[in-house]
C-alpha cells in the first residue's frame, strides 16, 4: 500500500484539479477507481491463500469468498491449483481448476451419478454466484467420499474505504491523486484539461504494473491450459 490515507489523498487530487468541494464524490470517485483497478490486473498484493477449508464429505458445490468459506472479501479469481489434504496431512492432491464449459463428459458434475461417482477430487470448476457478486461455487470432481480440507489461492478485491483515516491497498500515492483529479476535472466537465490528465494517468497506471504488478515468482509466467496439462 502506499503513505497518505484517504482523505489525505482525496484532499490533495481535489486541489490539484482546481475544486476542494468535491469529496464526498471524491470518495465514491476513489472506490470506484480501486476496484475497477483491482479487477484490471493480477497485482501481488492481493493475492491471498486461505488453507483449512472444509470441504465435507459428499460435498457437490462449495460456496467461497465474500462471506463464504471464510473470506469475507470479494474474489475476483481462484486461482490453479486448489490443494486437496486431510487433517492428518496423509492426502495430499493437486486439484486443478478445468474450463466451466468444454470438458469431457467424466468431468460433467450433471451427468454423474454423485452417490457414485466419488472419492477424493482431481479437479473443479468454478461457478460464479447467481446471487452475489464476486462469490464463486467450486465444484469437485469426483464429490469426495470423506471429510478433506482445501488451500486456495485467490486474489480479492479489498472492502471499499470506509473511513478518511484508511490507506488504499494500492501502492502508488501519485496514481491515485491523479486518478482523483482526473474524476473531478470529468465532473467539472473540463474536456480539454481532462483528455491530457488522463494520458498521464494513463502512463502512470502502465509503470506501475512494471513496478509493483511483478515479482519473482508471481506474474512473471504464463500457464498452460489445465485441459491439456496436468
Amino acid at each position: 500500500m502506499g503513505v497518505l490515507n484517504r482523505g489525505q489523498l482525496v484532499a490533495a487530487g481535489l486541489l490539484e484539479a482546481g475544486n476542494t468541494s468535491l469529496t464526498t464524490l471524491a470518495n465514491g470517485w476513489l472506490n470506484d477507481w480501486l476496484d475497477s483497478t483491482a479487477l484490471a490486473w493480477p497485482w501481488p498484493v492481493l493475492q491471498r491463500r486461505i488453507a483449512g477449508v472444509a470441504l465435507a464429505s459428499g460435498t457437490q458445490s462449495l460456496s467461497f469468498g465474500n462471506g463464504a468459506a471464510g473470506v469475507s472479501v470479494r474474489v475476483s479469481r481462484v486461482i490453479d491449483p486448489i490443494w486437496v489434504y486431510d487433517s492428518l496431512y496423509s492426502t495430499k492432491v493437486r486439484a486443478r481448476i478445468i474450463p466451466l464449459l468444454g470438458t469431457g463428459a467424466g468431468w460433467d458434475e450433471s451427468i454423474n451419478d454423485p452417490s457414485t461417482n466419488i472419492g477424493i477430487p482431481q479437479r473443479f470448476k468454478l461457478r460464479a454466484d447467481e446471487s452475489v457478486a464476486k462469490r464463486w461455487s467450486l465444484i469437485p470432481t469426483p464429490v469426495p467420499d470423506r471429510a478433506l480440507l482445501l488451500a486456495i489461492d485467490y486474489i480479492c478485491i479489498p472492502a471499499q474505504l470506509a473511513a478518511d483515516a484508511t490507506v488504499p491497498w494500492y501502492e502508488n500515492d501519485r496514481t491515485i491523486r491523479q486518478a482523483i483529479k482526473c474524476a473531478a476535472l470529468n465532473h467539472m466537465k473540463k474536456v480539454e484539461e481532462l483528455q491530457a490528465e488522463r494520458e498521464v494517468l494513463r502512463s502512470y497506471s502502465i509503470e506501475d504494473r512494471v513496478k509493483f504488478g511483478e515479482q519473482p515468482g508471481t506474474n512473471d509466467q504464463l500457464g498452460l491450459d489445465p485441459a491439456v496439462f496436468s
